[in-house]
């Protein structure tokens, strides 16, 4: 009882603090963040092969586009016409044309996607920024790294109070990559 009024306290001893800050700095921030920055890894890696792949695609459908155009126009009948429909042959040719005008139209890598992959690194970033400070002082202190002093209180205050920011600030990363908020700037 403080003041009448009942707390509730974790009563543990210094060996005991130090595996239970350690378990909970390993289990809400470490873990969490190699996941996310794997997954986040994973997702560029296949934006960045999709659009390899989508060059390579477009070049060999321009090569055969050609090839077939050339074929199309060797024919000595003046009323030959092409099948587009009926033959899957001309599908194929008609499928890689298609890929090839929707990526020269959009770029190779779609903006869209190129702003997702920014945004997501932004958002990692500011998560990593924000909650690293709390859980490495958190670990520094409780393994005696950081005498306990007026100033260490004054610091530990102002780093408790980055953790919850990262929420705050998750709407503004959002906001500043909206697309209307973007094509006001420009």
């Amino acid at each position: 009882m403080i003041g009448g009024q009942p707390q509730c306290w974790i009563e543990l001893g210094k060996n005991e603090w130090k595996i239970y800050i350690s378990l909970v700095a390993v289990s809400l921030f470490f873990v969490p963040a190699v996941i996310i920055a794997l997954c986040y890894t994973i997702i560029v890696h296949t934006i960045w092969s999709k659009s390899k792949a989508m060059t390579f695609s477009s070049s060999s459908s321009t090569a055969n586009t050609k090839s077939k155009s050339t074929k199309n126009k060797s024919t000595s009948d003046p009323n030959h016409k092409r099948q587009t429909n009926n033959s899957n042959d001309n599908n194929k040719y008609a499928d890689t044309d298609n890929d090839f005008k929707r990526a020269s139209s959009r770029g190779i890598i779609p903006k869209a996607k190129i702003k997702t992959v920014k945004m997501t690194f932004v958002i990692v970033f500011v998560f990593i920024m924000c909650w690293s400070p709390y859980f490495v002082w958190d670990l520094l202190q409780v393994w005696g790294a950081i005498p306990v002093s007026q100033t260490t209180i004054a610091i530990s205050t102002f780093i408790q109070s980055l953790a919850p920011l990262n929420s705050a600030a998750n709407p503004f990363i959002y906001f500043f990559f909206s697309t209307h908020f973007c094509r006001n700037v420009r």
